[in-house]
């Protein structure tokens, strides 16, 4: 009874501060790059580069929404009702991201010899949506939980859904400029592989490591994946690929130059 009368009173009195909407609005980032992906890419890499069927990814990636539209009034149940030393929100968000993480790579490596079945396809659709659920549904419904207040409520919804497109149109850019640049590299898995992993680095940064932690590492994953397909392109051609290499280098020596300065920025936030 204790917790349940706790959880009805609002962490925060009055204005929120700046940087808990940015956190807390920062993580649907994670959501906006799972929505792009199934939207936009999925089909295309299951039907034309692992060579299934249209029909049977489409019917597989319904079957798994289906899934998800049953399975998430049960998850926001479970947080609303389960109590623990830690809350009832956060052990979700601590629990979630990782496996969420190793799934959403997978996807697009998929584990199977030969072609992946519906099955398979819905296995891996499912998994996902659901482990997103399970950071998503406690995080919105963390909102009503911070304030009271009813216009801080729609600032903190209005930055969740800022942010959810920003992660999308991130991921879009990223994708037909670094991943999947060519037509032909649209046809070869190597390049879904690159984003899969890219979308789960993003969001075990984000759901775990925190808005600063996230802003300070983001800005080096483009350049060191720009430099690295480089790279691989320039070996793959039998081409010479010191440039790419010496500016890879660079760019670890200057990120080991200002490490000092950022874990400072942490710990100057964490004491305030």
């Amino acid at each position: 009874q204790r917790g349940a009368e706790s959880a009805l009173m609002p962490f925060v009195k009055g204005p929120l501060p700046q940087r808990l909407k940015l956190a807390h609005g920062f993580g649907a980032v994670a959501f906006g790059v799972k929505d792009s992906g199934f939207s936009f890419f999925l089909l295309p890499f299951y039907n034309l580069v692992l060579g299934v069927d249209a029909s049977t990814v489409g019917a597989a990636l319904a079957t798994a929404l289906l899934i998800d539209a049953l399975v998430d009034p049960l998850l926001g149940h479970l947080s609303d009702r389960r109590y623990t030393k830690w809350g009832r929100r956060l052990p979700w968000l601590y629990l979630a991201p990782i496996p969420l993480a190793v799934l959403w790579t997978l996807l697009w490596s998929p584990p199977f010899t030969g072609a992946p079945g519906y099955w398979d396809i819905v296995a891996l659709a499912v998994g996902v949506r659901l482990l997103l659920s399970a950071c998503e549904v406690p995080s919105v419904s963390l909102v009503p939980e911070i304030t009271d207040d009813y216009d801080e409520r729609t600032t903190l919804f209005r930055y969740r859904f800022l942010s959810g497109w920003l992660g999308g149109l991130l991921m879009m850019v990223l994708t037909f400029t670094l991943f999947l640049p060519t037509p032909q590299s649209q046809l070869q898995p190597e390049g879904y592989a690159s984003y899969g992993m890219f979308g789960a680095a993003l969001t075990v940064g984000i759901k775990r490591g925190g808005l600063l932690l996230s802003l300070l590492v983001l800005p080096l994953y483009i350049p060191t994946l720009i430099f690295g397909a480089e790279v691989a392109r320039r070996g793959a051609a039998g081409l010479d690929a010191s440039t790419p290499l010496l500016m890879l280098a660079g760019l670890t020596l200057a990120v080991v130059a200002l490490m000092p300065f950022a874990a400072a920025a942490v710990l100057r936030m964490g004491l305030r």
